[in-house]
């Protein structure tokens, strides 16, 4: 078929450009999904919220939360951690200086919901944040959602630190996670 005769154009040739013919691509023919963006105007900005695909099932996850030696392996050690609501622990952050965080357990919910608090001792006043756990799964694996919350824009250092853990959890923490949770299996 050539769609350059003008006497006969074909249902193809809709559009011409300096007198060419340039087919189109009929309505029959599937084009790949469009990416489409959404922004999401309720996003808490005081808070650091990422999520993640680990093709594990969230009982591996779950103990890559929760078990002291396997905690070490991708966040930090602790002191006195149990999964116990109540239950008061120390992080002891790899630094440098080295540094202590206070934690306390919040909630438990087994297999699907973990959540600290997170004070860091070091500020003046020291910084109280809230780490929080979500697992779900989802096909083959589980779906891992993390809320770092309680930072206060108003204060310069706190939006600082926000912006740093996020970076951190991002790009350092989050990787070793689902490293520690492919190691895991089940």
């Amino acid at each position: 078929m050539n769609c350059a005769v003008p006497v006969q154009r074909s249902p193809l040739c809709t559009h011409r450009v300096h007198s060419r013919a340039i087919p189109t691509v009929p309505h029959t023919v599937q084009r790949p999904p469009r990416l489409v963006v959404v922004f999401d105007v309720e996003r808490d900005p005081t808070a650091v919220e990422l999520g993640l695909f680990v093709p594990q099932p969230p009982a591996a996850v779950w103990r890559a939360l929760t078990e002291p030696a396997l905690l070490e392996r991708w966040l930090a050690s602790t002191i006195g951690f149990a999964t116990e609501v109540g239950t008061t622990f120390i992080l002891e952050i790899p630094a440098d200086p080295p540094a202590e965080v206070a934690c306390q357990v919040l909630t438990v919910d087994h297999g699907r919901r973990f959540t600290h608090s997170y004070t860091d001792l070091r500020g003046n006043p020291p910084a109280r944040w809230f780490v929080d756990w979500r697992l779900e799964p989802q096909g083959r694996g589980t779906r891992v959602l993390l809320t770092h919350s309680g930072f206060d824009l108003d204060d310069r250092l706190q939006k600082m630190a926000r912006n740093a853990i996020e970076r951190g959890w991002r790009n350092r923490l989050l990787p070793r996670l689902t490293d520690v949770v492919a190691d895991v299996g089940l």
